[in-house]
């Protein structure tokens, strides 16, 4: 450098240093949306695309070259960057390819300095998968329901269902699999909701996306015959194994006194039938012991007599307990088991006209115990509709009905209640209207108080109405409460069956009738249960469900009630019953059996 003034000049010799660097590539994109956003190179199958790389060093670039392999077409594109360009950026337009998957692509670049080391990255042909909807959300417990999703990307894609425990089966890896739902909620709160979840997962590399919703599985009844179209099924008892297994005792008039038990096929459930006793059997009743031994009472109408079966399938001892062709013993019979699992009956006995009770010790039966005084025209007669069942300490308590007088007027008929101690106690929790018809009594567990639902019929109507009244202690009872008013003869509450449930709620099953002209014009099952939930809301506690009302049938008749041992899931219940459905003015009937899941 010279510099020169008036007064002379001078030079300055100095060097001035040009950096020279091979190029470098920083980044590959396209660009996206408004304002274009850079993102990773993509684009759909047989889509034209545009890819840009960022390249720093000093130019001119030249050549730079681009390897697209079978991503797109065409394979392979050149270019240079000029000194002279305001953007040091490569450039490449292309048609991608129309399979989908993730290529791995690269781009070489050279300058007069050297050359860039390879640059490879992805090049995603195709969309990663997306779930943007399932269906249904809902469905009824026993049915098939086949789960839709609305599901965008590009295939292949695999699909993993996971359907927890909402029926059958499990998981899937169908596109839109079928689900035979299992158990709904309860008869209390019939929604039972669980979570499903779809994963759905791109075969070439695309992604996966997950989603999950909340199911509901509705609660309903499901009923099914057990003996279709004969003459004169009738006193039906059941009881579950605790393997879940539902078993019913039960009178077929034309063949006797019956066992069955539902573990046959899909087809024929409750082909697992069998002949106990080729009598004129009534009142049939039936426990299960702790061994799965099947215990059964009934009374024999031809021979008057009480008789007890024990055993299973097709083996049955078949014993006469009490009567003769003189006493007629075995009315209105129930059975219970103590804690041994030995047997306690209690019956009517005709001479003299009483309540009696007998009980098996292990080897032999006892002698029958009276346990009221015998009868007078004062006090009435006692011991129809008797109902059992031994405390914790093997205390036999029994509920029936009794003081029964016809004359002289007025007609009287209170609900009983008897209990052995040193002696035999019993009292009256009810005696208003004409008390105690079918009672049934059952103990809370951590009291050993008695619960008894019954019918009790207004005198002056004749209309019966479905009552329960629970023990205090003692001879002390709660005042009886109406569960449901009958709206015409013979009411509400014939057949009642009570039990309580896992959680010691009460509820009974029953037949709700009205007739016209003496005969019964309709007959209704029905089932009602006790929600403390409800009660503590200032809410009527008890839930009544209409379980079979099929016309021009009359169901309903000999109801009993169970609840499912079995569910694990939930600490609600789930009741069957099994019952007797007739068709009107005719003798055919039907054997049938409900259940709530």
């Amino acid at each position: 450098m010279t510099v020169t003034s008036p007064y002379g000049q001078d030079t300055y010799e100095f060097h001035i240093g040009v950096e020279q660097s091979p190029p470098e590539i920083l980044e590959v994109y396209t660009l996206e949306g408004d304002p274009p956003t850079k993102v990773p190179p993509r684009g759909d199958p047989g889509q034209e695309i545009t890819i840009y790389a960022e390249i720093d060093g000093s130019r001119p670039i030249d050549p730079y070259v681009w390897n697209f392999g079978d991503a797109a077409t065409p394979s392979q594109v050149e270019g240079t960057i000029e000194a002279a360009d305001a953007e040091q950026r490569a450039v490449a337009t292309v048609t991608l390819t129309m399979t989908p998957g993730v290529y791995d692509c690269y781009i070489d670049a050279h300058n007069a300095f050297g050359d860039a080391p390879t640059f490879h990255f992805e090049l995603t042909v195709g969309q990663a998968p997306e779930i943007r909807d399932i269906t249904p959300t809902e469905g009824m417990s026993g049915e098939d329901v086949q789960f839709v999703a609305e599901v965008t990307g590009s295939p292949p894609l695999t699909y993993e269902w996971d359907f927890g425990d909402i029926g059958k089966p499990d998981t899937s890896s169908d596109e839109s699999p079928i689900v035979t739902l299992g158990y709904g909620g309860t008869v209390l709160y019939p929604e039972r909701v669980r979570t499903v979840s779809l994963t759905v997962t791109s075969d070439v590399g695309l992604g996966s996306t997950h989603k999950e919703i909340q199911f509901t599985v509705n609660g309903q009844w499901h009923i099914e015959p057990v003996q279709e179209g004969s003459q004169e099924y009738a006193y039906t008892s059941l009881e579950f194994f605790p393997d879940g297994t539902p078993s019913i005792a039960y009178r077929h008039g034309s063949s006797g006194v019956c066992y069955a038990e539902r573990n046959g096929t899909a087809e024929d459930p409750w082909a697992d039938t069998h002949l106990v006793d080729n009598c004129a059997g009534e009142y049939v009743s039936h426990e299960i012991d702790h061994l799965g031994i099947v215990h059964m009472c009934y009374y024999d109408s031809t021979n008057g007599n009480l008789k007890y079966a024990v055993g299973r399938g097709d083996t049955w001892d078949v014993q006469i307990v009490d009567g003769d062709e003189y006493t007629d013993a075995g009315e209105y019979c129930d059975i219970a088991l103590n804690s041994a699992g030995l047997p306690g009956i209690s019956y009517f006995k005709a001479s003299p006209r009483n309540l009696w009770y007998v009980y098996f010790d292990g080897e032999d039966w006892s002698t029958p115990e009276h346990v009221e005084p015998d009868p007078s025209e004062e006090s009435g007669y006692s011991g129809e509709y008797t109902s059992i069942k031994y405390d914790s300490n093997d205390v036999p308590h029994i509920s029936y009905s009794g003081d029964i007088r016809f004359n002289p007027p007025p007609i009287t008929r209170n609900l009983k209640f008897a209990w052995r101690d040193a002696q035999w106690l019993f009292c009256a929790p009810d005696t208003a209207g004409l008390g105690g018809y079918y009672s049934s009594l059952e103990l809370t567990t951590a009291t050993d108080d008695a619960v008894i639902a019954y019918q009790r019929v207004d005198p002056t109507t004749g209309i019966g109405s479905l009552w329960l009244v629970e023990q205090l202690s003692g001879f002390f009872w709660q005042a009886p409460v109406l569960l449901l008013e009958g709206s015409g003869q013979p009411g509400a509450g014939e057949y009642a069956s009570l039990e309580l449930d896992p959680q010691g709620r009460e509820a009974v099953s029953y037949a709700d009738q009205t007739s016209i002209g003496g005969d019964i014009a309709t007959s209704d099952l029905k089932f009602t249960i006790y929600d403390e939930l409800r009660d503590e809301l200032g809410e009527d506690p008890w839930v009544t469900l209409t379980v079979d009302d099929e016309g021009p049938y009359l169901v309903g008749f000999y109801t009993s009630l169970a609840f499912d041992p079995t569910v694990t899931f939930t600490t609600n219940s789930y009741p069957a019953i099994s019952y007797v459905k007739r068709q009107a003015a005719t003798t055919m009937s039907w054997l049938m059996f409900a259940r709530w899941w």
